[in-house]
């Protein structure tokens, strides 16, 4: 067996990797990080969120949907600018969104 290393960044707590538009987004929990890797080119591109963050997700209107400490938000990869949704168990401050995805 062989395994290949993808990109440089190395995640303290990578998960929830997600393939879309010829790239691969996944987040990097401890480090508070979204991130993209194009593997075409190598490029890779990072977006601290402030805050452990579980999951990413494709926005349909653009952009991308995350979900973690606070609850959900809208990540505008262009700019880096979050626009907080709200948190569902705002009265649980414990818990977080560890993982999730969206169907279409």
């Amino acid at each position: 067996m062989e395994i290949d290393l993808a990109g440089n960044y190395r995640a303290k707590w990578g998960e929830g990797p997600i393939w879309w538009e010829g790239s691969l987004y996944y987040v990097d929990i401890e480090d508070h990080k979204v991130l993209r890797l194009d593997p075409a080119s190598g490029e890779e591109e990072r977006w601290e969120v402030g805050e452990r963050v579980g999951t990413v997700v494709p926005r349909r209107g653009g952009g991308l949907v995350i979900a973690g400490e606070s609850g959900f938000a809208f990540l505008d990869p262009g700019s880096g600018e979050l626009s907080r949704l709200g948190d569902p168990e705002s009265d649980k401050p414990d818990n977080r969104f560890n993982d999730g995805k969206c169907s279409p």
